[in-house]
């Protein structure tokens, strides 16, 4: 396994210092975003690229983000208490969470919203159980971590965050996708745990179509916009600590394991964010 080494951001790596014999060193930034150097034989010059590590990661690190970074030394407990900050764009007055923009979501190319509310039923069971197979294996790999980044504290937090936050907002989104489908409430029982702006904006709305895809939408996206940020958060630290672990530090018949494990945490990680792009879709097709 290639050990990374850590940086801030791309402008960090000093191309100034970089020679014939440290020019094969490979990095990774505060986003999880990897790079290598290379030389430009048009130019003459040293450049710095950015790595893809397979098919699903290639896909991923297309996707550019921008966020404040987080302290190399912060508690992991502050994965748990993130705000979801809703200071992001616009849409008819009601605003898209934060995340989506920190992560610059595209929009899907195709999107039906019926066809989509429905399949969350069976998908979400599916990426918690790939967030739990994830946080499973980080117990088997933690006593090879040097930098003790993922201890045991920091397991245990994912373990409680996962358990008592996540798993809980994606299970009552799992279990809205059925009840809203099959035996929906009257508007009512829902509108009390929307927002006062929500509400509003329900009242404007014409026709019956129209405000029952408007409550699906936000019911279904106050829950899963809060998981998938957290979620976010956690894999991020996973995925960077990762990869800077000291080749060294792992034994040589765990080395696959371990790089099939930072490669599912970078799938499920382009998965989610695949996600919110569908949810961010359907939070917009539910205001038109």
């Amino acid at each position: 396994m290639r050990r990374y080494i850590r940086v801030d951001k791309k402008s960090d790596i000093d191309t100034s210092k970089i020679h014939i014999n440290n020019i094969n060193e490979r990095y990774i930034d505060a986003l999880g975003n990897r790079y290598a150097t290379r030389f430009n034989l048009r130019t003459r010059k040293i450049d710095v690229v950015l790595l893809a590590l397979g098919k699903d990661e290639a896909t991923e690190t297309k996707i550019r983000i921008r966020r404040e970074r987080r302290s190399r030394h912060s508690s992991p407990t502050e994965v748990e208490e993130t705000p979801l900050s809703l200071d992001a764009e616009e849409v008819k007055g009601l605003e898209i969470p934060n995340v989506i923009t920190k992560y610059q979501v595209k929009d899907p190319e195709d999107f039906n919203f019926d066809s989509y509310f429905l399949s969350l039923e069976v998908e979400l069971p599916k990426y918690l159980g790939r967030m739990r197979g994830l946080i499973r294996s980080l117990q088997k790999f933690e006593k090879y971590d040097s930098t003790e980044e993922l201890g045991e504290e920091f397991i245990i937090t994912c373990e409680n965050t996962f358990e008592r936050i996540i798993t809980e907002l994606i299970s009552d989104a799992q279990n809205l996708t059925v009840e809203m489908s099959k035996y929906p409430k009257p508007a009512s029982a829902y509108l009390v745990h929307l927002s006062k702006e929500q509400r509003k904006l329900f009242d404007d709305l014409e026709g019956e179509v129209a405000k029952d895809h408007f409550l699906r939408a936000t019911m279904i996206c106050n829950e899963l916009f809060k998981a998938f940020e957290i979620s976010l958060e956690m894999l991020d630290k996973i995925i960077i600590t990762g990869y800077t672990f000291d080749e060294k530090d792992i034994p040589k018949e765990l080395e696959s394991q371990f790089n099939d494990f930072l490669m599912t945490a970078g799938f499920v990680k382009g998965n989610i964010i695949q996600e919110l792009g569908n949810l961010k879709m359907m939070y917009q097709q539910a205001m038109i």
